[in-house]
């Protein structure tokens, strides 16, 4: 079986009708928005977002986003043992959400040298049975030693994707919201035997807001 990579025009016909792929749908690639559209204020810059040429750039929720504690902040409340991530039962209280902040570059959350975040999509998905989507970073972000977890949107799938980041310098870092903070690329072949949705996969229905590892 042979795939072949989703173009602009591809994109954009599966996200109209009934089903759209992923919604809402920016038909273009948008570069500047309007920070406080309710004045006469000229637009600001933004990090890319939209429908690029082989490729949807999304954009980050302004709503939730959650910065896992530093190791230190468990000693200050003396205890005698840090707590383990445990992908099969994750603490949430391990996570703390995030301030939202604005200035005249934008709306943004600050993550802290060495760390780690979860953040979910302003655009949901909901995945043809042939079509798989994979997660790739963008090269604003990249050149900023801020890096995404790439990881696929199955065939079948339907929500709001929770989004997993890492900052990687030893200073804290802006990762924007309402504006581009990753790149999904879509990869469509033969209707699989059997997709997410047929298997009524863990993660299905994601709402608006971070969801935890679940098993």
């Amino acid at each position: 079986m042979s795939f072949s990579l989703l173009s602009d025009r591809e994109i954009k016909e599966l996200s109209i009708g009934d089903r759209p792929m992923l919604s809402p749908l920016e038909p273009e690639l948008v570069r500047l928005i309007d920070l406080h559209p309710n004045f006469k204020m000229s637009p600001i810059k933004a990090i890319s977002f939209g429908t690029s040429s082989y490729g949807y750039d999304l954009r980050l929720a302004p709503h939730d986003f959650r910065i896992f504690k530093k190791r230190n902040i468990w000693q200050k409340l003396g205890l005698q043992e840090t707590p383990i991530v445990d992908p099969k039962n994750f603490d949430k209280s391990l996570l703390y959400k995030a301030q939202l902040h604005r200035d005249r570059t934008g709306d943004y959350f600050v993550m802290p040298p060495h760390s780690a975040a979860l953040g979910v999509s302003l655009e949901r998905f909901d995945m043809p049975r042939n079509v798989t989507g994979i997660c790739l970073g963008k090269s604003t972000y990249a050149r900023s030693a801020i890096t995404p977890f790439a990881t696929p949107i199955e065939a079948g799938w339907r929500g709001y994707p929770t989004l997993e980041f890492g900052n990687n310098t030893d200073l804290p870092c802006k990762i924007y919201a309402n504006e581009g903070v990753l790149q999904m690329v879509f990869n469509r072949g033969t209707d699989c035997e059997t997709s997410y949705s047929d298997r009524n996969g863990k993660y299905q229905d994601q709402a608006c807001e971070v969801t935890l590892a679940r098993t």
